[in-house]
């Protein structure tokens, strides 16, 4: 049975939609004002959210921020009841995180089609992000270990190298062999932290994005291209053309992103070959 919280301060209106909801076999929670109704938010965690706007002491948009800010309530879905009928008030909720919006008076159908419609949207999702998990639960059991194994050989084979056969190695052949633990350690390191990246990433596209602006992605875009091309000693293939602009995305997961795209476009182009990066924003896109 699916759990609807109302949050309506109009006692009349709170049981009609109380006893329409009832008569169609959904459990129904109440609250009058918003501030019991982010508490029965958090302590039923219903599967939608039905909240009028004007309400005193805690008006419905602050509701919405107060469970859009938190995991456990970030992703229910929330519909606004709302007398209000400008296009600036529904912008400003749909623009907070609201899903959909009901304008009062409305008819019983009219309800019913947007709880439904919800409902339905929200379950399609949880279908669809509970395939991603395990699609994504299978990429790591199947292929994790397989990519770990290499460098991990080479780090253990001269550790038992070292540890067994210490006379074996000679004082002249210690920085070779220093230079390759360091190498296969640091493509390890590499490994598991593109990994750890790429589970964030997948979990991030279930979740209410919170944005925050990036400070100059064209410093960052520059100084990782030039520190791959360095790696490489191929500082001369690289050419630059990096337009600025804003961004809304965490710093390092923005600045990995080009060092990847620039390390891989070096590792598999011959020396001498240019090697060009460029970026630049078109109807608001970075690209």
């Amino acid at each position: 049975m699916k759990k609807i919280l109302v949050i309506e301060d109009e006692s009349s209106l709170r049981k009609g939609i109380y006893d329409v909801l009832k008569f169609e076999d959904f459990e129904v929670l109440e609250a009058e004002n918003g501030k019991i109704g982010i508490q029965k938010a958090f302590e039923y965690l219903p599967d939608l959210i039905l909240c009028d706007i004007m309400m005193p002491e805690i008006d419905g948009y602050e509701v919405l921020r107060q469970l859009r800010n938190s995991d456990l309530t970030n992703l229910i879905p929330f519909v606004f009841l709302t007398a209000l009928t400008e296009r600036s008030d529904v912008r400003s909720g749909m623009e907070l995180g609201s899903d959909d919006y009901v304008s009062k008076p409305f008819t019983r159908d009219e309800l019913l089609n947007v709880v439904n419609t919800r409902l339905k949207k929200s379950q399609e999702f949880n279908d669809h992000k509970d395939s991603a998990m395990k699609e994504l639960r299978r990429n790591i059991i199947t292929r994790l270990p397989h990519e770990l194994r290499t460098p991990l050989n080479g780090i253990l084979g001269y550790g038992q190298m070292l540890k067994d056969y210490p006379e074996s190695v000679t004082l002249a052949e210690l920085p070779r062999i220093g230079s390759d633990i360091y190498i296969s350690a640091m493509r390890l390191f590499r490994l598991i932290e593109n990994y750890l990246i790429y589970v964030r990433f997948e979990y991030m596209r279930y979740e209410k994005p919170i944005l925050i602006e990036l400070e100059n992605p064209a410093e960052i875009c520059k100084t990782e291209a030039i520190k791959s091309a360095e790696n490489y000693n191929r500082l001369n293939d690289l050419e630059l053309e990096i337009s600025p602009g804003v961004l809304f995305v965490p710093h390092l997961d923005f600045a990995k992103i080009i060092e990847e795209l620039v390390d891989n476009a070096f590792k598999f182009s011959e020396p001498g070959t240019k090697v060009r990066l460029s970026s630049g924003f078109e109807k608001g896109k970075f690209s």
